[in-house]
């Protein structure tokens, strides 16, 4: 649990030692809006409309750069060749791109996505994949 405490500057700090703004309504909404963008990316690879399902988790990334579970959808689409095509021009470029997302999610996921993150990464370098 954390107190509540006022600074003087009219924001709230929390007793380990965090401070946030009263308007919490910024975030909150996008927050909304990221979790609606990756069901309907989830929904899109479900019904194999790869291409859609790729520039939809990329919106993901751009607008929460955090988004380690986006990451990790696009390092495993990018390595697999799904709905990446377009945005490639060759297999070595999507290749490093798919690394470089797979490590994003594991720096930016959850406990599960890191783990997941490590191991397709470990076939990753080692061409087991």
């Amino acid at each position: 649990r954390f107190t509540q405490q006022r600074a003087p500057d009219g924001k709230r700090q929390e007793d380990d030692g965090r401070i946030e703004t009263r308007d919490m309504t910024h975030d909150l909404r996008g927050q909304e809006s990221v979790l609606n963008m990756r069901g309907e990316a989830a929904r899109l690879v479900a019904s194999k409309k790869y291409n859609e399902a790729f520039k939809m988790y990329l919106q993901i990334v751009k607008k929460s750069p955090t988004e380690g579970d986006a990451y990790y959808r696009l390092g495993l689409m990018a390595y697999h060749n799904k709905g990446c095509k377009e945005v490639f021009k060759n297999g070595r470029e999507r290749r490093t791109k798919a690394l470089e997302y797979m490590e994003k999610a594991e720096k930016y996921g959850n406990d599960e996505i890191k783990t997941y993150a490590k191991r397709v990464l470990y076939y990753m370098k080692n061409g087991s994949v």
